[in-house]
């Protein structure tokens, strides 16, 4: 299992990329996880990298503590998928 650390590194950059180009729209706290960050993120459109590199854009759905639920994927919008939250690397949003 990998440590804490290792696994909210890429949310930090995220963070502070995000941040810099428009302030407010993501804030994340020491006691966040990937399943809060998508959480909150619930009927927004998002990206997120999974630890073999592949990349799913669609709208998160629902979000458990183990998994996420996204619809309306690109390029196939009439497909959903679930996603294993221990398998997710980062969580791309756009913040503009």
């Amino acid at each position: 299992m990998k440590s804490l650390v290792a696994r909210a590194s890429p949310f930090f950059l995220i963070a502070l990329l995000c941040g810099s180009v428009h302030a407010g729209e993501l804030n994340i706290s020491g006691g966040d996880s990937v399943a809060r960050v998508l959480a909150l993120q619930k009927g927004k459109t998002v990206t997120v990298q999974l630890n073999s590199g592949q990349e799913l854009t669609g709208q998160v759905r629902n979000v458990t503590e183990d998994l996420a639920q996204l619809t309306a994927l690109t390029g196939r919008e009439y497909f959903d998928a679930v996603v294993v939250i221990d398998e997710v690397a980062a969580v791309i949003i756009r913040t503009k």
